[in-house]
């Protein structure tokens, strides 16, 4: 039996948008010939554990885990286009984020400080920030302190509430976190910019078959491109979606390289 799962991105209001969404790529697959498409999206946590279970259709990763604790264990297949600041086509970027009070005027001013992170196998959270302050560090070593929080909307509280100084936050996240929750937003700025990557990128498993890789960009470009789910993909601020060649992926691992040649490999 396949399962599909969508949850990347959740902050709670969102689930019946991306149920929706689903049925529609569903239905699209269903068209396409395909029979024992899943009716609906299926929860787990941890959030990484369908990705890997047999059967996979269609999920959404972190470019780092699919390049590293995912390699070979999934299959990639498309790329999705956010309307969100920090992202530029099929790229993203993390903010680099403190207090609204914060002296903090630039990536420099941080150092020293207790940085929150998501986890260490994100490539928003962690990789594209210790890539970030890689140049910055002395003898491997850039903040004082660290907090892992398990997720981006923990950090960004961790820092809010007086427990980390900053946090680096993926950009659609931090989008969607002002669209819904604007007031708490107020207490949070910007400092700063990551290097982009490509976007997180919608996977199944490894042993899908050319067919059903084409099936599945046939659907998630039918249903994103159709006029008639513009109400549908606005909650999301999903706009397009792109097939990039899979080495694009790449520059996650450089990143990692180019600040391991640096000495740092944690932050």
């Amino acid at each position: 039996m396949s399962h599909a799962t969508l949850d990347m991105y959740h902050l709670g209001r969102d689930e019946p948008v991306k149920a929706a969404f689903w049925a529609r790529i569903a239905a699209q697959l269903r068209r396409d010939g395909f029979t024992g498409v899943p009716d609906l999206l299926t929860v787990s946590s941890p959030w990484d554990a369908l990705l890997t279970t047999p059967g996979l259709l269609l999920g959404q990763t972190c470019g780092y885990p699919m390049m590293t604790l995912q390699s070979g264990r999934v299959a990639y297949v498309a790329t999705p286009v956010y309307d969100a600041p920090g992202c530029d086509g099929p790229t993203y970027s993390s903010a680099v984020m403190v207090r609204a009070d914060d002296a903090a005027m630039n990536i420099e001013n941080l150092r020293g400080r207790r940085v929150a992170f998501n986890a260490t196998h994100s490539q928003s959270g962690y990789n594209a920030l210790r890539a970030l302050i890689a140049p910055l560090a002395k003898d491997g070593h850039f903040f004082g302190d660290r907090l892992e929080t398990g997720g981006h909307v923990a950090s960004l509280h961790a820092v809010a509430d007086g427990q980390a100084d900053c946090c680096a936050t993926d950009s659609v996240c931090l989008a969607l976190m002002r669209d819904h929750h604007p007031v708490f937003m107020q207490r949070l700025r910007c400092i700063g910019w990551t290097e982009p990557a490509p976007v997180l990128p919608f996977v199944t498993s490894p042993t899908a078959s050319p067919a059903t890789l084409a099936a599945l960009r046939r659907a998630l470009a039918a249903v994103i491109d159709d006029p008639t789910c513009r109400d549908l993909m606005r909650p999301m601020r999903l706009k397009g979606v792109q097939v990039l060649d899979p080495r694009a992926y790449d520059v996650i691992l450089a990143q990692e390289n180019r600040a391991a040649r640096m000495g740092v490999v944690t932050l």
